[in-house]
């Protein structure tokens, strides 16, 4: 018995509206840098997790001094990010070179 089975080939994306995160510091390197974990969630939809790693360091981890309402904001910009790269469309493969058409051979001389 056939059960309808069509074979098909896209991508589903569904979309959750990001409430709010949390972080936990992964690897701290004194006065070079620091590895955060950071965590999406949301109040709207249970099932919804996210997470990715950011690292700062250089210029950016010390302009965080005792400030941590800089890494909070620093945070919220990859978020943004984050979110933008994950919303974005996937990129199209390279073209294929158009396939070489053989040389015809030359015409046999009359000589």
């Amino acid at each position: 018995m056939d059960n309808n089975k069509t074979s098909v080939d896209f991508e589903y994306v569904s979309k959750a509206r990001v409430t709010h995160y949390t972080y936990m510091i992964n690897r701290l390197v004194l006065n070079t840098s620091v590895s955060i974990i950071v965590m999406l969630h949301s109040d709207k939809d249970q099932s919804f997790h996210r997470a990715f790693d950011m690292t700062v360091e250089g210029e950016e981890y010390r302009k965080w001094g005792n400030d941590d309402s800089y890494i909070h904001e620093l945070i919220v910009a990859r978020i943004g990010l984050f979110c933008a790269a994950a919303a974005a469309p996937p990129a199209a493969p390279p073209a294929e070179p158009p396939a070489e058409t053989p040389a015809e051979p030359p015409a046999p001389s009359s000589e």
